[in-house]
């Protein structure tokens, strides 16, 4: 089958590109949006996920810009936070929830059992609470990843204890 007869997309949002085997090694990075207004934290994830070659992180601080950039820009993870300027992360999470499934990491401080439930049946995929441990937040969002878009990390010779590296397993399923 080519390319040119594989059927459309469902969504932006559950899909990568489409690549040739032959290019499978120079595929684009992920694209990881960091939605966080708090200035500590959100430089700290920002700065984590430049670590890694083959991500794509950018950082918005809004709702609003969360959306504008999801419509523009496709990310295929979104990281976010409790502290989101004129909302919180639980209210953007909800609104997102009714036209997206985009997989979504949720980023708090807070410990308690009860607020952990809460966020994943608010719509989180998985939850981090920080201070965080920079191997744990890579670990699962290479795990969300790979769930979500088939993707798996080759050991890299290269690459610093901790780091990983996206390298496309297969074609991307269609959902």
């Amino acid at each position: 089958m080519t390319l040119s007869t594989l059927p459309p997309k469902a969504s932006p949002y559950h899909s990568l590109p489409d690549a040739q085997p032959a290019a499978m090694e120079r595929r684009a990075p992920a694209r990881i949006l960091l939605v966080e207004e708090g200035e500590a934290i959100g430089q700290n994830v920002l700065n984590t996920l430049k670590k890694v070659e083959r991500l794509d992180p950018r950082r918005v601080l809004s709702e609003e810009a969360a959306f504008d950039q999801m419509r523009a820009w496709h990310p295929q993870l979104l990281i976010v936070g409790d502290t989101l300027a004129g909302t919180t992360g639980l209210k953007f999470c909800e609104k997102l929830r009714e036209s997206s499934t985009i997989p979504l990491i949720y980023l708090t401080p807070r410990l308690e059992m009860q607020y952990h439930i809460q966020c994943l049946n608010t719509g989180a995929d998985d939850y981090i609470t920080y201070p965080y441990d920079e191997p744990l937040l890579l670990g699962r969002l290479l795990c969300l990843m790979r769930r979500s878009y088939r993707y798996s990390l080759p050991p890299h010779p290269s690459a610093p204890r901790g780091a990983a590296q996206f390298k496309q397993s297969g074609r991307p399923r269609n959902e």
